[in-house]
């Protein structure tokens, strides 16, 4: 689905970022351990994600059925969340779960760049956690990043989400560089406070953008899910 495009004050155009298929709402969580939780999967050390790609060729039998399972079982892959089973979640959606790497940044600045960058210079953050792992399925290996960026009041939370979500406002570093996220495969959460963001990418271009987008989605709310 192609966003919606918006022309800047000086007449060049960009696309808008929206909840499911571009830069969207959110939970707390208590301290950093159940997020951890939620994307554990073995180790934090060296792990090396492939490059990135934005494909929106047409869907594979082994690419339908993937979203199928996503939008069929999120709701059951919640509840594993909530259990502390994340490997269980994602193998519910028919994606297998690979090792993480993690960041936590108490200087948010520091770990994102533009105009998104310039709001928490003048509107600072608590912390932001960011969890970077790949998920397998038959049709390939997507990249996926994850933030949660604890905001110190709602509006604070409100304006970075709003800022963040519209495409080419800048964006939250990778944890790893080797990986580019173009950031049209994207979802936010907010509650209160606390805003999560997820974004995916194709390792090696063989994912389409009708599989990258449901997984987006399907990260951020499991993030958001974890107790």
């Amino acid at each position: 689905m192609t966003p919606p495009i918006r022309t800047r004050p000086d007449g060049t155009k960009y696309p808008l970022r929206g909840s499911g298929g571009g830069k969207g709402t959110t939970a707390i969580v208590a301290g950093g351990l159940a997020l951890a939780m939620w994307a554990a999967g073995g180790g934090t050390g060296g792990v090396t994600l492939g490059g990135s790609g934005t494909t929106a060729g047409s869907m594979s039998t082994v690419d339908a059925a993937t979203v199928r399972s996503i939008g069929k079982n999120l709701p059951k892959a919640r509840r594993d969340i909530k259990h502390g089973n994340p490997r269980r979640a994602w193998k519910r959606l028919g994606l297998r779960l690979g090792r993480r790497v993690t960041d936590n940044a108490l200087e948010c600045v520091t770990a994102t760049y533009g105009q998104v960058r310039n709001l928490l210079v003048h509107r600072s953050c608590r912390d932001l956690r960011r969890f970077q792992f790949p998920v397998e399925y038959g049709g390939g290996t997507i990249s996926v990043l994850v933030s949660r960026v604890r905001m110190r009041s709602v509006s604070g939370a409100r304006s970075f989400r709003d800022l963040i979500d519209e495409h080419g406002s800048g964006d939250i570093r990778p944890v790893l560089p080797t990986v580019r996220f173009s950031g049209y495969h994207y979802d936010s959460k907010r509650r209160r406070t606390t805003v999560f963001l997820a974004e995916t990418e194709s390792r090696d271009g063989n994912v389409p953008k009708q599989v990258l987008d449901p997984t987006a989605k399907a990260a951020v709310t499991l993030a958001s899910s974890a107790r």
